[in-house]
């Protein structure tokens, strides 16, 4: 028998799973992702210290996750594995 998932949202997740840092929001202002098993969270990194700047859901567990920046952009870009 195969294992499966079961995603509840009742409590949010307080565990950091996996951390990225890069130019996400923009090219002047460096962010840093934490990913929380089910959340991920991006702040600003400033002198006053970390912003929150958004707190997104998603439907999975997120098991990896990885920062590029292509030489062309001036902005990273992030990739993500989520097992369901």
């Amino acid at each position: 028998m195969a294992a499966t998932n079961y995603v509840v949202t009742v409590q949010r997740p307080t565990e950091v799973t996996a951390l990225a840092t890069g130019y996400f929001t923009s090219p002047t202002e460096f962010n840093l992702i934490v990913a929380k098993n089910t959340h991920f969270e991006i702040y600003i990194i400033g002198s006053e210290g970390l912003k929150l700047v958004k707190d997104v859901c998603i439907y999975g567990r997120i098991n990896v996750l990885k920062c590029f920046r292509l030489s062309v952009r001036k902005i990273s870009k992030i990739s993500f594995k989520v097992i369901y």
